[in-house]
């Protein structure tokens, strides 16, 4: 079942229409989505915060380690650091590659990719994997779209790089 979720979830993000029913967006917006997509926290444009979009941060894997049938994973940027843990008996358990970008999926991200129909939020990704319960769950998603494969952890802390 969810193979099926994930390659719903991919063709939602490569080949989906924008749902906001206005026209397709340009190649200069897709350029600048994708610019934004580098830098540590994507800004808006105006026309997303019209939307109501709020966009996921950029991080980089730090450290990952297996502590009593936990995964331990701490990833950051220059504002910060995540501390996560999943259980790595998911799927969703995933280990994050050095030097490669991930979106940071949290309660108050929703964020619609280029050419998705509509906004992927932390509920979406909760809805196809686990969740973890009393406590914030935080999605990773690689920021270049190379797979449709997430990650799904637990939030132990976040710290503010000084």
């Amino acid at each position: 079942m969810r193979k099926l979720f994930l390659a719903v979830l991919n063709l939602t993000l490569f080949f989906g229409v924008s749902c906001s029913g206005g026209p397709q967006k340009s190649a200069s917006s897709s350029a600048q989505a994708n610019s934004a997509s580098r830098a540590t926290v994507a800004q808006p444009n105006p026309q997303q915060q019209a939307e109501g979009l709020i966009p996921p941060e950029v991080v980089r894997s730090e450290e990952v380690r297996i502590q009593d049938g936990a995964k331990m994973v701490t990833v950051g940027n220059a504002h910060g650091r995540y501390h996560l843990w999943c259980n790595i008996k998911t799927e969703s358990c995933i280990t994050p590659m050095p030097a490669k970008d991930y979106l940071v999926f949290a309660s108050t991200t929703r964020w619609q990719f280029p050419g998705a129909p509509c906004c992927a939020t932390l509920q979406l990704f909760e809805a196809l994997s686990v969740t973890y319960n009393n406590q914030e769950n935080i999605a990773l998603v690689p920021a270049d779209r190379s797979s449709a494969e997430f990650g799904m952890y637990g939030l132990n802390s976040w710290e503010k790089k000084p």
